[in-house]
This record gives C-alpha cells, sequence and structure tokens, in this order.
C-alpha cells in the first residue's frame, strides 16, 4: 500500500479477499486509515469484520428494486441513514444486509455463537 499513500484518490476492491479476519483487524484496517490521511479512500467489500471495524465516514450502497434496477444510496456513516433523489431509509437495514445477508443470517449467526460459547 506504500505506492498508494501519495494518491488523491485510492480504490480498493476486496481487500480482504484470502486474508483471515485476523489479519483484516490487525494490519489492514490500520493500513487502510494511514492511506486515509492523505487520500480519498474507497472500500468496496462484503465482509463483516472490514466493513464495521473500518468505521468509514461515508456509506454507498446498490440495491435492487422490484423492476431489477439498482438504486445507489449514500450518506455519512454515523447519520444512521441513507438516501437518493426518491428516498431516505435507515442505514442498520442496508448495512446488515449487505454485511450480513440479512437480519436473519445476522442473528443466526449470534445464536451460533452462543451455542459455542455455552458448550464446555
Amino acid at each position: 500500500m506504500d505506492e498508494a499513500k501519495n494518491k488523491q484518490i485510492v480504490l480498493i476492491d476486496e481487500p480482504e479477499a484470502s486474508l483471515d479476519n485476523e489479519f483484516l483487524k490487525n494490519e489492514l484496517i490500520a493500513a487502510i486509515r494511514r492511506l486515509k490521511e492523505n487520500s480519498t479512500v474507497f472500500v468496496i467489500t462484503h465482509n463483516s469484520t472490514l466493513g464495521t471495524l473500518l468505521k468509514p465516514d461515508y456509506l454507498i450502497v446498490t440495491k435492487k428494486d422490484g423492476n431489477n434496477d439498482y438504486k445507489v444510496l449514500t450518506g455519512a456513516y454515523s447519520s444512521k441513514s441513507i438516501s437518493n433523489d426518491s428516498q431516505e431509509v435507515g442505514s442498520f437495514d442496508l448495512f446488515v444486509e449487505a454485511m450480513e445477508a440479512g437480519i436473519d443470517t445476522y442473528q443466526e449467526k449470534g445464536e451460533e455463537y452462543e451455542f459455542f460459547k455455552d458448550r464446555k
């Protein structure tokens, strides 16, 4: 990533590929944050560890509507809502959908962690 640190805009597409979550948490997130000091950084990810722990400044979410058209919604990560010209929605549901394959999967994953936690 050293060669990218002096660029105005850096695009990073799924940097988590072939990396374990411990490396993401301990190495990659810090490297991306350092890049952010001097560059505008776009990270494309579906990895919940990277997407959440990176704590982005801004979200850009694409969503397919009922007509199979893609809508683009944007907003500050801290605002808890994202919007486009025609709608504003809470970012929680769209973030969980993109990062976890929906709230049901998110909850099921939590239940599985609890199952293992309580095992002796």
